[in-house]
């Protein structure tokens, strides 16, 4: 009887991690936005402060773009690349609470960077992200209050 209720347990129990397999296979990103491991990313072409454009992102149920891997370099890259020819863009990083400790807009830890040369420079109030105006690649931080346009991100839910 032990073994028959084992057997019964096990097998509801591989059921139903298949049937959550099934269900985040059909969980996919909003029209307009980018499917990247479990995150979307959408380009906002608006042109906003760092401020204003996380308030948007937020508006879309996610925040500025956080990195944290080449592979998200690329991805965001890409799309930008695919939406416009400018090469600055806004993404969730800031150190404007306290000088030279970076945090992203969604909580994540930052721990990964793909700072310029010479960045982060910390000049007066440039504590902000974007994507390098240089050659659309790297990391600088700058002063929040320009427009430019932006990429949020949200997980998968």
């Amino acid at each position: 009887m032990l073994a028959v209720s084992l057997l019964v347990c096990a097998t509801m129990a591989l059921t139903r991690a298949n049937g959550d397999e099934n269900l985040s296979a059909n969980i996919s990103c909003p029209t307009n936005w980018t499917q990247h491991d479990d995150r979307c990313f959408h380009f906002v072409d608006t042109t906003w402060t760092w401020a204003r454009a996380q308030k948007h992102c937020q508006s879309k149920g996610g925040n500025l773009a956080s990195v944290h891997s080449v592979a998200d370099i690329l991805e965001i890259q890409w799309i930008i690349h695919n939406n416009t020819k400018k090469t600055q863009v806004w993404i969730g990083g800031t150190d404007c609470q306290e000088e030279n400790a970076w945090l992203w807009a969604d909580g994540t830890h930052f721990k990964f960077t793909y700072w310029c040369p010479g960045k982060p420079d910390n000049p007066l109030k440039h504590c902000c992200l974007q994507i390098s105006s240089r050659d659309g690649t790297c990391w600088e931080d700058s002063l929040c209050y320009q427009l430019l346009p932006s990429i949020c991100a949200k997980t998968l839910q």
